[in-house]
């Protein structure tokens, strides 16, 4: 389910930029990139959740942390702006936030359910 979301972001991304290189202002193209990119969201962070709940805390922190970090990473290496394509990039850094959270937040939830609440 994680690959099939990244795989969605891609394409969503690629139609953006191939429809502004294009030079195609219909808003339909735009909605439907858009569509992508939310649904390669969505099945992203249901495939993370669905994997988070059976993994080892310590997989978590390490993989929630990694993601985290190479959020950070793509903001500070792609130049987004608002006014072209690379606008469409934020869906996936936002996802990549929110996944990361995610997985810090279950492990922490999950040791103390282990170890506090006995």
């Amino acid at each position: 389910m994680i690959l099939i979301g990244v795989l969605l972001s891609g394409v969503g991304i690629a139609l953006t930029f191939l429809f502004e290189r294009r030079g195609y202002r219909n808003t339909s193209y735009l909605l439907d990139s858009l569509a992508l990119l939310a649904l390669g969201s969505l099945a992203a962070l249901v495939g993370s959740f669905a994997w988070a709940r059976q993994t080892a805390i310590v997989r978590l922190v390490v993989a929630g942390t990694a993601v985290l970090i190479l959020g950070a990473l793509a903001v500070r290496i792609i130049p987004m702006s608002v006014h072209n394509w690379t606008a469409s990039v934020g869906f996936p850094v936002a996802t990549t936030g929110l996944i990361g959270a995610l997985f810090l937040v279950l492990a922490v939830v999950r040791w103390a359910l282990a170890h506090v609440v006995k």
